[in-house]
């Protein structure tokens, strides 16, 4: 410590401010990189799945549909498949779990006060349901 203070002692001054400046912005650049490198690392990955393509899975992808090892859903045919089991099977106390997002189409609903409920797809705009 002694030597550090020392050496701050025996510069000039316009050096001294120059340090100081440089350590302002070490500092800065530190406490910003070490919360996006903790985020990066930590960041839960998520399959991207595409849009469905209307076909029905066969089974789930596992599981056996206990609380402690549930179905697990992770596409859209699979969800699909699900609908369907529902017209035919009772799922009193069957457990599920989704691991992806699942995307059903590649458009987005909007409602709008004026048109209502509008379908975009691709950046084109598609009204199906008017006031």
């Amino acid at each position: 410590m002694k030597l550090v203070s020392s050496l701050l002692n025996n510069l000039p001054k316009n050096k001294k401010l120059i340090l100081v400046l440089v350590l302002i912005i070490i500092t800065i650049i530190v406490s910003f990189s070490i919360p996006t490198i903790a985020r990066r690392n930590n960041r839960a990955i998520i399959n991207s799945t595409p849009t469905w393509d209307g076909s029905i899975a066969s089974k789930y992808n596992s599981g056996d549909g206990t609380e402690g090892n549930p179905y697990i859903i992770s596409n859209a045919s699979e969800f699909a498949y699900f609908s369907e089991m529902l017209k035919t099977t009772n799922y009193e106390n069957t457990y599920f779990k989704l691991i992806n997002n699942i995307v059903i189409n590649a458009g987005v609903f909007n409602y709008d006060t004026v048109d209502g409920v509008k379908y975009n797809l691709y950046w084109s705009t598609s009204y199906f349901l008017t006031k």
